[in-house]
């Protein structure tokens, strides 16, 4: 009986440790999908600039429930996917890959304002954007003028 007494002791550990790490994985999966329902806070249509030396860059920013496109009209860049999109709380963060550059934004949601740092090649500069439901309003119950004829 002694003999078996450790073995049980490690089996009852590996089932103890093996249930805890179970319980943590199941947090980190409901803490992640926390994080991509939450952007439904930000949904919608952001407009602003990255504020870069001699003249600021416009940007449309576009969130939906689950993750969101930028279109950089200057370049030519149009929905454009973001990838790992996250907000939690006021911080948000996304990340894109543009012809083997990482690009990153990381900032805070005040209300109807984003503003934070936008990095590429190294290179951070201040990105602001404000949510405009007018404009959105308008676009979406665009009417076409009718003329008599």
């Amino acid at each position: 009986m002694k003999r078996f007494l450790p073995i049980i002791c490690i089996i009852v550990s590996a089932a103890i440790l093996m249930v805890g790490c179970r319980a943590k994985d199941e947090v980190q999966v409901e803490e992640k999908s926390k994080e991509v329902s939450s952007l439904k806070a930000i949904e919608g249509r952001w407009e602003g600039n990255i504020k870069i030396p001699n003249q600021p860059l416009p940007i449309i920013v576009h969130f939906t429930k689950k993750d969101g496109t930028i279109s950089i009209p200057v370049q030519g860049l149009n929905e454009f996917p973001l990838t790992n999109v996250r907000l939690s709380e006021s911080d948000l963060f996304f990340d894109m890959k543009i012809q083997n550059q990482q690009i990153t934004f990381d900032g805070k949601v005040n209300q109807e304002k984003i503003s934070g740092t936008f990095v590429q090649k190294g290179h951070a500069f201040p990105l602001n954007c404000s949510k405009n439901p007018i404009r959105q309003l308008k676009k979406k119950n665009q009417v076409k003028s009718c003329r008599p004829t």
